[in-house]
């Protein structure tokens, strides 16, 4: 962490020890599509910076307030603020679907989400930094590095597809679970749908419950997009 123009930052680092000079520039490339990236919550790339220590270090807008997962393992949310949290997520999820050509090469989770000082939600851009492991070709896993479960959608665990706004949509409809909730929950208790069931999210109000039904579909096309759940969101919040 430090100061950029004035303001404080946190700093990524990137090691390119061992690896070609082709799959360096693809990497600075995506990172520079971040840089445009200009939205109230998603977090700011502010700079680059390649060293000549085998790094490359990418500047990014301080979020002192930590992750969705820290505040709801640590503070009890009144509603309002629950609908507030859903709806800026729902809208960093829409701007980053239209946006951003690339995609996310880690799962969505609370982990993912980080907390302003204000206690905004922004959506962790560098998810979208096409990771430099990524551009060897003789890997065959390319793109499914990492499955978090219990927020990986099913046809992405099951290897038929790639992460894509609709296993986004999944994983959003997962921590909207555990943001009604406030714990986290169980894979199996995600995939046997039995949240159809809970009376947590049974005395959630009408609207929520289904835009979470409708988002933990099965079937990737049947679920909503960020478009349209952050428009559902927005008259809520």
């Amino acid at each position: 962490s430090g100061y950029f123009q004035g303001k404080a930052v946190a700093i990524m680092r990137l090691n390119t020890v061992d690896v070609d000079e082709e799959s360096i520039q693809n990497c600075l490339a995506s990172i520079q599509l971040l840089m445009a990236c200009k939205h109230p919550f998603i977090v700011r790339v502010e700079n680059i910076v390649r060293s000549p220590q085998d790094e490359i270090r990418v500047i990014v807008e301080d979020m002192p307030g930590s992750t969705l997962a820290n505040v709801l393992q640590t503070q009890s949310l009144l509603w309002p603020e629950k609908l507030r949290m859903c709806y800026q997520i729902s809208a960093a999820l829409e701007y980053a679907h239209k946006h951003l050509q690339c995609p996310r090469t880690l799962c969505l989770t609370p982990n993912k989400v980080l907390i302003s000082s204000n206690k905004t939600c922004k959506l962790n851009v560098l998810d979208y930094i096409q990771s430099l492991d990524s551009f060897d070709q003789s890997n065959e896993d390319s793109g499914f590095e990492w499955r978090g479960m219990p927020w990986e959608a099913p046809e992405v665990l099951s290897n038929q597809s790639r992460r894509t706004p609709e296993a986004d949509m999944y994983a959003f409809g997962v921590i909207c679970c555990e943001i009604a909730m406030g714990s986290q929950p169980t894979k199996t208790w995600i995939h046997t749908r039995a949240y159809e069931e809970d009376p947590t999210l049974a005395a959630c109000p009408s609207f929520f419950q289904s835009i979470v039904f409708a988002c933990l579909e099965m079937d990737p096309t049947k679920r909503p997009t960020a478009h349209a759940v952050a428009m559902e969101f927005s008259t809520m919040k």
